[in-house]
């Protein structure tokens, strides 16, 4: 998801902004994510450029027309187009925010072995240190097939919760060791603690 405003960061497209590694903020999220999917997708805006996102080539796009009205109608948007598309075999669509890192190799094997089409499938992050009541929910939200046209009724700023919060018995719920899925870039010091690689 990468139609947002970012209205946080300031004056700057955080899609743009330069990691210290020199690579766009968004081009490297969706670089890291190639092959790691059977097809990847990404949200943008209608009067975006893709180039000028540094979107890689073989990342699929899908414009949200309705993206100033909120994550929720960006995912709505995002979702309608993609049930326009013929995709055998594909059980869940994992949603991620275009500001986040890739999460670790494990962390997303872990989400991918326990998809469904009937399940919504969630990290949570819960350090070693911690006690349980400390988890917190992160990202990527792997959505069964059976929940897509739900995520097409979407709207405002709250993003899938919803159809979260409608579902809970269909919830399973991944720890994981892995700061990544909390992580996102909202103000530009931000950028300094993304991660290397």
């Amino acid at each position: 998801m990468a139609a947002g405003f970012s209205r946080r960061f300031g004056q700057q497209d955080k899609r743009t902004a330069l990691l210290p590694s020199g690579q766009p903020l968004l081009g490297q999220l969706l670089t890291g994510l190639q092959g790691r999917f059977k097809h990847l997708a990404v949200v943008i805006r209608p009067e975006d450029d893709p180039a000028v996102l540094a979107i890689p080539d073989g990342v699929h796009i899908l414009r949200a027309a309705n993206a100033a009205e909120g994550l929720g109608a960006s995912i709505a948007d995002g979702v309608d187009q993609l049930l326009a598309i013929d995709l055998p075999g594909i059980e869940s669509l994992a949603l991620m925010l275009g500001d986040m890192p890739v999460p670790a190799t494990s962390t997303l094997a872990l989400l991918l072995e326990n998809q469904a089409a009937a399940r919504i499938v969630r990290p949570i992050y819960q350090p070693d240190a911690i006690s349980a009541d400390q988890k917190q929910p992160g990202h990527p939200v792997l959505f069964g097939r059976e929940f897509w046209l739900q995520l097409t009724r979407l709207s405002g700023e709250d993003g899938a919760k919803a159809v979260i919060r409608n579902n809970r018995d269909c919830l399973t719920l991944i720890t994981v060791n892995d700061v990544r899925v909390l992580q996102d870039v909202d103000q530009p010091d931000a950028l300094l603690r993304y991660p290397a690689s």
